[in-house]
């Protein structure tokens, strides 16, 4: 991690940072949109796809970034590479589905016809084209695509800068994750009719929690979490699990979500008393089977 630290604001502390230039135009305005568009959207680095969507020689998913549809191929090398998802005849939408497996892309306008690699293959009539067509000119345009922390990233701006230089907070602090090892059991996405940073707002701050999900109190302490900001627009959310929250009293017993976790770990929920201090029958700062003794209420 660079020696620079990040913003922060942990618990019921003040933000170290000044906010500026905040106001109801960044959520409203459609020029403000078109400024992040041209700013950041169309310049940053995003995570498009796990890499396990486009393992296989023509696999492929179709990743919407804005106004921009990006088709990510595996090719017959077995190279993921990313195009803009658009025949360069009349500009037809190539790939409607969002994901899928196949030997090359058919325009359903007129049957132009690309390889996984990109490649213009075939093009019905040729001989009609009084100028010729050169196929090994016309193919998809290509979109920077590279892989890192598990995932395919795409970038609009051919000038962008390495992925590994914008994500070079996040690698030490994401990859022990192994995100290349995890196995996808279930994709949703769900379509809000809001600017998206009312969405990122409300994933950003645990201010509405205690209340809105007043469950999580059983075992988490979203009072003590830490928010981070790093340079480049990264940010990170920490908090305290395996407790109850510390802005409420704590329980004489673990809650029901604290005993499954207890027993997930192989201990028993009865052997914890008051303030989480587990019942060893003898030095109450005494080592456990599991590590050093654990503080699950409080």
């Amino acid at each position: 991690m660079n020696a620079k630290q990040p913003l922060s604001q942990q618990g019921r502390e003040a933000y170290s940072g000044r906010i500026k230039n905040f106001s109801k135009e960044r959520y409203i305005s459609g020029d403000w949109y078109e400024r992040e568009w041209r700013a950041m959207w169309s310049k940053s680095w995003i995570a498009a796809v796990h890499v396990s969507d486009v393992t296989d020689p023509g696999d492929y998913v179709v990743f919407d970034l804005g106004r921009e549809s990006i088709l990510l191929t595996c090719n017959g090398d077995g190279a993921v590479q990313a195009f803009y998802n658009v025949c360069q005849h009349r500009g037809v939408r190539l790939v409607d589905d969002h994901s899928g497996h196949t030997e090359n892309f058919r325009c359903p306008y007129h049957s132009w016809r690309y390889g996984t690699d990109g490649d213009l293959i075939y093009a019905p009539h040729q001989e009609g084209f009084q100028e010729g067509l050169p196929a090994e000119r016309i193919c998809l345009p290509k979109v920077r695509c590279e892989a890192a922390l598990g995932f395919y990233w795409i970038n609009l701006d051919p000038d962008a800068e390495p992925l590994d230089t914008f994500l070079k907070d996040m690698l030490p602090i994401m990859s022990h994750y192994e995100f290349e090892n995890l196995t996808l059991v279930q994709d949703q996405t769900v379509s809000i009719n809001c600017n998206w940073k009312a969405v990122l707002d409300n994933f950003s701050e645990l201010y509405h929690v205690h209340y809105l999900h007043p469950q999580h109190r059983r075992f988490v302490d979203c009072t003590e979490s830490l928010s981070e900001c790093y340079e480049g627009g990264h940010t990170r959310v920490w908090v305290p699990g395996a407790k109850t929250d510390s802005l409420f009293s704590t329980p004489d017993k673990p809650t029901d979500l604290l005993t499954m976790q207890l027993q997930s770990l192989g201990l028993d929920p009865a052997s914890i008393r008051g303030k989480g201090r587990r019942n060893t029958g003898g030095d109450p700062g005494c080592q456990t089977g599991l590590g050093r003794e654990r503080t699950l209420l409080r």
